[in-house]
């Protein structure tokens, strides 16, 4: 096994999709896969943490060809709530933007289950602001579908309308299928996102990898890729990528 440390640097560090996005649209509720909900809440009475390692690139083509880099670290937590429903939190590093969520299991009948998520974005600093009118910076509502194909093959979809304050207004699709291999260890995962918040629709590919091997720790890969939509002043050309650790405890 190569145990080399730059190496292994690049390679963990290749996933997931721009924080940005994240206060974009609802986060924090849990995942099965990368960019896609799923229905299923998280065991009752459980947790999960999971700091987000993030890295864009994004292209600018106007004034020249300009070129924005950018880093940080988010984080979610996720409880349990009940058998249905599970309560969640993202945040930025410095706390300045959260995200809380909620996330229902209503309806499961043979391979297909269906759901209901919602949450609202709020500022808690770090800016100048003329009044506490921003201190809600957005909520959303969706629908989540999950089906399993087969023990090994499953889809989630979701459909999701998240109202920014002073801002574009967003229409997301997000769907992901996901296949394991490797003993039911390793995830394969390809995905795609729609999203209506500029003034063209953006697409977005997600493919990547989770691995869960560990009892009570998952690393997931999914690199974010703008394959269309990109606009001069309001959606750059972008790459992003980076890593997400969850632990879950009881």
């Amino acid at each position: 096994m190569n145990r080399n440390p730059a190496l292994l640097f690049a390679i963990l560090a290749f996933i997931y999709f721009l924080p940005s996005e994240l206060f974009s649209q609802i986060s924090g509720i849990s995942a099965s896969k990368s960019a896609a909900i799923n229905v299923f809440p998280i065991p009752q009475k459980y947790a999960e943490l999971e700091p987000t390692f993030n890295y864009s690139r994004s292209k600018y083509d106007f004034d020249g060809d300009s070129i924005l880099l950018s880093s940080s670290i988010s984080w979610r937590l996720t409880y349990g709530l009940t058998k249905e429903v599970e309560l969640g939190l993202n945040t930025s590093s410095d706390f300045s933007m959260t995200c809380l969520s909620t996330k229902v299991q209503a309806y499961q009948k043979d391979k297909l289950a269906l759901g209901a998520m919602a949450g609202f974005g709020m500022n808690l600093g770090n800016r100048v602001s003329g009044s506490d009118k921003d201190f809600v910076t957005g909520y959303g509502a969706g629908i989540i579908a999950s089906y399993d194909l087969n023990p090994k093959n499953s889809i989630d979809l979701n459909l999701q309308y998240y109202k920014n304050i002073g801002s574009f207004d967003s229409f997301i699709i997000n769907a992901e299928i996901g296949s394991y291999v490797l003993h039911e260890k390793w995830q394969l995962i390809f995905g795609f996102g729609y999203q209506t918040t500029s003034a063209n629709p953006i697409v977005t590919l997600y493919p990547g990898l989770a691995i869960e091997s560990a009892k009570n720790f998952i690393l997931v890969f999914a690199p974010a890729i703008t394959i269309s939509g990109a606009d001069l002043h309001t959606n750059p050309q972008t790459f992003g990528f980076g890593l997400s650790f969850t632990g879950i405890w009881h």
